[in-house]
Order: C-alpha cells, then structure tokens, then sequence
C-alpha cells in the first residue's frame, strides 16, 4: 500500500483536484482526504488560449515554457497543505497535467506541466505523462479510467454487466462485465464541454448550474439529428475524442439564433443522445449505468439520459455508492502512479485500441 497524492485537471480547466489515497494499484484504494484549487486567473486564461490555438501555442518555445512553469507552480500551490501536514507521509505523487491538445490520429496527445520540476520543488517521486507510452504504442491514449472504474465497480458491489459514465468535458464510457473479465472504454461524446463554453461566451457564466436554463429551454431537434451525423458516432471503439472536437457546432447559425436556454437544451440533448447510443451500442446491455464526473450535477442532463436509457439498465450516482465523484479522476491518477510502480499495465487493447497493454507515465525522483 502507498500514499499517493493524484493531481488532475481537466477539459474545464478551472482548476486542480487533488486526491490523498492510499492504494496498492490493484484490489484496495481509499480516499483520505482531498482538495480544490482554482487556476490563478492568468494562468487559466492561456490555457484557454493555448487550447483554442493549439498548433500556433505549441511553435512558441517560450510562451509555451511560461505556461507550463505556470501550472507546474499551480499544482504545486494547491497540494502544498499536504505536504506541510505531519500526519501524511507521503510516497508518490501522480501528475497528470494540463491537455491543450489531442490528436491520436497523427499520434500527438499534449499535457503541460513539469514532473521533474515538481519532483524537485517537493522531494516527492513523480510519476507524469501517463498517455505518452500508449500513444507511442500506437493506442488512442485515452480514456485511461477503465482499469480503475472497474475496481470501483466490484469494490462497490454494483451489480454487472455495468457502465460507468464519466461526463466531463468529453463523456466517456467504461463497460465492465467481470463474469465474462471484460473491461472496455472510449470516448463517447462532448460531455460538458459545449454547454460550458456556449454559456461563457453569451454570460460570462461559468456553467449552467443544475441545468436550470437547458431545463427551461426546448432543444431543436433537427439540430441534435445533425450533430449526431459526425462520423465519430458511426465508428466503433476503442476511440477518444478533442475536447475541441464538436465546436464547430458553436459556431453554427441555426445555433446562435436561438435563445439561450434553448441553445443550452439543445446541446444538453446532443451530449445525452450521444452518451444513450453509445450505451445502446454495447454487446450487452448493462443493468447498471453509474454516472460520475460534473455531469452528475446537471440534472436536466440526467433526467435526458434517464428517459432514453434501454429498459432494465438503472441510473446510479456515484454519491450513493460512497463516492465523492468530483475527485474520482484524480483518485484515478494516484491509482495509475501505484500501477506504474508495482509495473502494472494502465492501458489494453479493448480501451485505447493499443496492441499490447502499456504502463502509464514516466517515474522521475524528487
């Protein structure tokens, strides 16, 4: 068993969770504590930047440099209480980094952020850049939670075949059935990510708390139909997607003439059609559907999900289950870091397309 501080930041890029676990990689991890820290306002705002420009940030060495020293030193901040805290003592840190951007198909996955520099400022072995070895193996290098949301699942006692839905900023799919030992996953649609930029860009406005506006609005149906047309729905896993993947549909006239809560509906309705299919789409049809991630908060988006699910699947939320859901992705780090030093695989065939299994990330000592 070690102690293991996971840091994550994802697709929304307001800030860090940072999880304490203790966990072997395998069969045991428990949360003791955890914590939020929002990005400092400057930084946030290139990684934003960055993101929405990815090949013209990328050839500017030295902006490039200040960005990643800047949420190198963000990462720090926010878990820096646990490292002064007497009563932890801990043996690993697992970094994931910032994703500006995703392209498996040219086989370039980017997340900023120096794990040696980390390692150094803290003393604390590193484990970082856990998509490299399965890009370079030639998987998608996404979604790495299967092997972890499936000990979520047995550990819970949640009864299988069973999904788990991740709803960030991209949606993503674990299906476990341990009586037949299959774990599989991919991407499977734009989570929050639209929802969330289409209400930044008209308000100012974070996000849609609760989904009080998508839940005021009435959705365009032919709009959804369309956006369902992207050949991404069409292709079968293992598959991962940009978080950039679907904005063009922000940009779209039809879009932009409708007020905003039916705006909001009609993008909540895309994100719940695309996440239903994918259910639908499976060999077997679960009896267990787990939501997890942001999402979970959104309950016009639920409700949506709910309503097209395939009969006898249940909707869970990960919070009745003793699950704190904001934090599962950077518990998943922690449990990736424990993987990689008991040299446990992180990613497989059947959940990034790699031929072979691969350990996840890169060791550099504090």
């Amino acid at each position: 068993m070690l102690t293991i501080i996971g840091l994550m930041s994802g697709t929304s890029a307001d800030g860090i969770d940072v999880a304490l676990v203790s966990t072997d990689g395998s069969s045991k991890c428990r949360l003791l504590d955890s914590h939020f820290a929002s990005y400092r306002d400057s930084t946030r705002a290139e990684i934003l930047l960055a993101r929405a420009d990815p090949a013209h940030y990328l050839a500017d060495a030295k902006r490039l440099a200040a960005l990643t020293a800047s949420i190198t030193e963000d990462h720090l901040f926010s878990f820096i209480h646990f490292l002064n805290n007497p009563d932890y003592k801990i043996d690993l840190i697992g970094f994931h980094g910032q994703t500006i951007y995703h392209n498996p198909k040219i086989g370039r996955t980017v997340q900023l952020g120096d794990g040696m520099a980390l390692a150094r400022q803290t003393g604390i072995d590193v484990i970082y850049d856990f998509r490299r070895a399965d890009i370079e193996a030639g998987g998608e290098g996404a979604p790495l939670a299967p092997v972890y949301h499936q000990f979520l699942v047995t550990s819970a006692g949640i009864p299988q075949p069973a999904v788990i839905i991740n709803i960030g900023g991209v949606a993503n799919l674990t299906f476990i059935d341990d009586a037949n030992d299959v774990i599989a996953g991919h991407d499977i649609g734009p989570g929050n990510g639209l929802m969330d930029a289409l209400i930044q860009r008209r308000t100012g406005l974070p996000y849609d708390q609760g989904g009080a506006l998508a839940g005021a609005g009435s959705a365009d149906e032919g709009l959804v139909a369309g956006a369902l047309e992207n050949p991404f729905f069409a292709s079968s896993g293992p598959k991962s997607l940009d978080w950039a993947a679907f904005t063009g549909l922000l940009d779209s006239p039809a879009l932009a003439r409708l007020p905003l809560a039916d705006a909001l509906a009609t993008l909540c309705q895309f994100s719940a059609r695309a996440i239903t299919q994918a259910v639908m789409a499976l060999e077997r049809r679960p009896v267990a559907v787990l939501v997890t991630g942001g999402g979970q908060h959104n309950k016009t988006l639920l409700a949506a999900i709910r309503a097209s699910l395939p009969t006898g699947a249940s909707l869970l939320n990960a919070a009745d289950y003793g699950m704190q859901s904001d934090m599962i992705e950077a518990e998943l780090i922690a449990f990736l870091a424990a993987r990689h030093h008991h040299q446990l695989p992180g990613s497989f065939p059947t959940t990034t397309g790699v031929a072979s299994p691969q350990i996840a990330g890169i060791r550099t000592s504090g």
